[in-house]
């Protein structure tokens, strides 16, 4: 979990050289996802339940609130990769790296739970912390170099991989989270 997470904020801080640390770093996607993923994906849930220590709330909306969080996350994942490999053909150079794929799915997804994690320990909402879901677009554009993008597709990289990656994972999540007003 440490590389993982060590990685996430390499990316955070610094997207291009992040992504070459990656590459050096990185095991296959389903050891990275039990040792690091889904393990953030629980404590990013779970971090829900810290509005208990700063408001008045019930425990019920909360507690559907963790499993929309943790669920939706991890399913969007899923979606995410199936949608990235039948669309990225076209774009790469050479044979699409299934592997890499995937890799990059798992940290662009962790660096939106990070995300959720800021915003749901703060006590109040900030609404800056509602874009920064846009930033995780610079690290999913400097995984050109990563994933070996042709140089005339990286804009359309750009669009359709923060299409897929951040809205909609955060769309899916958003609509799992309405289910607790019901």
């Amino acid at each position: 979990m440490w590389q993982y997470l060590k990685n996430l904020f390499a990316l955070a801080f610094s997207p291009s050289e992040g992504w070459e640390e990656v590459s050096y770093s990185c095991g296959s996607p389903k050891e990275l996802a039990r040792k690091g993923f889904l393990p953030l994906m629980a404590v990013g849930a779970l971090t829900c339940f810290v509005e208990l220590f700063y408001r008045h709330v019930d425990i019920f909306p909360l507690i559907v609130r963790t499993i929309a969080v943790f669920g939706g996350f991890v399913v969007s994942f899923f979606i995410c990769n199936i949608l990235m490999e039948s669309i990225l053909p076209g774009m790469i150079s050479g044979k699409p790296n299934k592997v890499k794929i995937e890799t990059v799915g798992l940290y662009v997804i962790g660096l939106l739970m990070l995300c959720r994690i800021v915003e749901n320990c703060l006590p109040t909402d900030f609404t800056f912390l509602k874009f920064l879901p846009i930033f995780v677009g610079l690290v999913v554009y400097r995984a050109v170099k990563y994933l070996s993008v042709r140089s005339d597709k990286e804009v359309m990289f750009l669009l359709i991989g923060f299409a897929v990656w951040v809205v909609l994972p955060e769309s899916i999540v958003a609509l799992l989270e309405c289910m607790e007003n019901i």
